[in-house]
């Protein structure tokens, strides 16, 4: 990229970090393959600034080129050439901090990672179960895991909800190779009898479960699914989910 393409990239980020974007730089962008994916690039670098916490530090060098930019008693070649200069320096001091953030970031963001960070227990009292109460829902309500395997193992008939409570059971207990193949029961039966029943519970919680079982490609596909499925019971769970975590991990 010449370096007049990607002065207006750097002058459309000082604009966009001083809430100033403008219209026609953003068209420009729109128009033009390169510089809308050096742009992309540049905004999900920015997005792991925030993330990693460096934002102030972006602004401390803005507040300080914005000081370096009152008018002093100067020849006016010499203002311009200072503001230049100062212009090239904060541009270079904010792509390093930039770098900086996207490289950690990168390095720090994993599968188990990002399952240890969004994963929280299923409330039976709060969502499905209603009605009659068996042992394994009952096991399970104690959180005594191990009894709801052993209960789950020999009731007969097997139903969705014993899968799925099941499953949940073996996420507790860290077992998660085992909770995927009692998520994947639920989704087969369902997927056979045209039910819902769990069907929501069990993709959100199979996409975790593949994230913390190092499958993050596995995982990554249901958790887009569930992001854009506005009426799905974990949609908002979902979104909470950093799309910049989910970007990262497809990268990897």
């Amino acid at each position: 990229m010449s370096p007049e393409r990607e002065q207006i990239l750097i002058d459309h980020l000082d604009r966009v970090l001083a809430g100033q974007p403008s219209p026609e730089t953003a068209t420009l962008i729109d128009s033009d393959q390169e510089l809308e994916k050096e742009w992309r690039s540049i905004l999900f670098a920015l997005e792991g600034i925030r993330e990693a916490g460096l934002h102030e530090q972006v602004s401390t060098v803005r507040k300080q080129y914005q000081r370096e930019q009152a008018p002093v008693s100067k020849p006016a070649g010499g203002v311009v050439r200072s503001m230049y200069t100062n212009a090239i320096r904060v541009a270079a001091c904010i792509f390093i901090l930039m770098g900086a953030a996207a490289v950690y970031k990168y390095a720090t963001v994993t599968s188990v990672g990002t399952y240890n960070e969004y994963y929280s227990s299923f409330d039976l009292n709060i969502s499905r179960g209603a009605g009659n109460q068996d042992l394994v829902e009952e096991a399970y309500r104690a959180k005594n895991w191990e009894k709801v395997l052993s209960l789950s193992a020999v009731q007969e008939p097997k139903t969705n909800k014993t899968h799925f409570l099941a499953a949940m059971a073996a996420m507790e207990l860290k077992k998660y190779a085992a909770a995927i193949v009692s998520f994947e029961q639920v989704a087969a039966a369902n997927a056979k009898s045209g039910d819902n029943y769990f069907q929501d519970e069990t993709e959100y919680y199979l996409a975790l479960a593949f994230l913390a079982n190092n499958e993050a490609a596995n995982a990554l596909p249901l958790l887009e699914k569930i992001r854009n499925d506005k009426n799905h019971l974990f949609n908002q769970r979902a979104e909470e989910i950093s799309a910049v975590d989910l970007k990262i991990l497809e990268l990897k």
